[in-house]
């Protein structure tokens, strides 16, 4: 069943492509970013595990959400205004459920580690690995989820490392 969301896919995927362009420690950004066929083995082998967990944190996700709206739609209110009431609770939706916050997280990390030790014409950028390469496949729950993220749930150092 697809998530009930109310944010703009499009504008969700715009924000979090571009977020991380200006920060220093990025992998080299291109346009049009690499292809999932063309990335190293390494990459594809994190992404099909990443892939998993997303699902398996998709499943926990969904009924989570639909819950919380199905609470508010108990308490007399309509379908869109409980909707609403479970993103002014949640403001990214069913990407606040802390499963997929972890996943997103752990790969972030996961391919920053493999990318250090890739030679840089061959570096996949995160924000390519972990929204990109979901939305050539197709993966449109995951890719409906993790556009609510306002922006990603990784942090960067002083000293310029991924937090």
């Amino acid at each position: 069943m697809p998530f009930t969301i109310t944010h703009d896919i499009q504008r969700g995927i715009n924000r979090l492509m571009a977020a991380p362009r200006d920060l220093p420690g990025s992998a080299p950004w291109t346009d049009p970013p690499i292809a999932k066929a063309q990335a190293p083995d390494r990459h594809r082998e994190a992404h099909a595990r990443y892939l998993d967990l997303l699902d398996d944190a998709l499943a926990v996700a969904e009924p989570w959400w639909n819950g919380i709206i199905e609470k508010y739609v108990d308490q007399g209110m309509k379908q869109e205004r409980a909707l609403k009431e479970a993103y002014h609770c949640h403001f990214a939706g069913p990407a606040a459920m802390p499963q997929v916050i972890w996943v997103v997280r752990n790969f972030w990390l996961e391919c920053v580690a493999i990318n250090q030790e890739t030679p840089e014409p061959q570096r996949v950028p995160p924000e390519v690995f972990l929204l990109h390469w979901l939305v050539q496949e197709q993966h449109t729950d995951a890719v409906a989820v993790l556009t609510g993220m306002p922006h990603w749930p990784i942090g960067l150092s002083a000293d310029g490392r991924w937090t």
